[in-house]
């Protein structure tokens, strides 16, 4: 049988799921269940960059588990998350580590935006990241233009 006939959930097992990073932080895939616990346990460099401002934790890791659910591309290793504050909740991931440094300074960005904007600015954000409600035209001008400041603007964070 060659690869071109194999179903999706044989050729789903075939794609390693976890990962470890070597002495030059780049990622090796990892099929043994205990080395990777192992290196979990005893690696703090995993942790990539972490951040307390205005109230807020932002925290950049390596997650070990490829988070690239399609058979295709590269797999995602990198997570950015945002806890407390307006911004709690958000979280962005990464197939590279550059990738990843750029997502935390724009989470940084974010929470320095959100923590400078005047008031209506401010509730354009919690309506957009707590409450996902369907925000006005001058609301979503203010986020856009917001967002535009710290590189967080993509197409499918827009629907409206």
């Amino acid at each position: 049988m060659d690869d071109e006939t194999l179903d999706v959930p044989f050729a789903w097992r075939r794609r390693s799921m976890k990962y470890i990073l070597d002495e030059h932080d780049e990622p090796v895939a990892c099929e043994d269940i205990l080395t990777w616990g192992r290196w979990f346990e005893q690696h703090q460099h995993r942790i990539v960059l972490q951040h307390t401002l205005h109230h807020t934790f932002v925290s950049t890791v390596f997650i070990g588990l490829d988070h690239n659910f399609s058979l295709t591309g590269p797999p995602v290793l990198w997570e950015t998350m945002i806890f407390e504050g307006v911004l709690d909740g958000y979280q962005d991931r990464y197939s590279s580590k550059l990738d990843a440094l750029r997502g935390h300074a724009t989470a940084v960005g974010l929470v320095e935006q959100y923590a400078a904007a005047p008031r209506k600015t401010r509730k354009a954000y919690r309506k957009f990241f707590q409450l996902n409600a369907r925000l006005f035209p001058d609301e979503a001008r203010r986020l856009r233009r917001s967002f535009w400041r710290v590189g967080y603007l993509r197409e499918q964070d827009f629907t409206w």
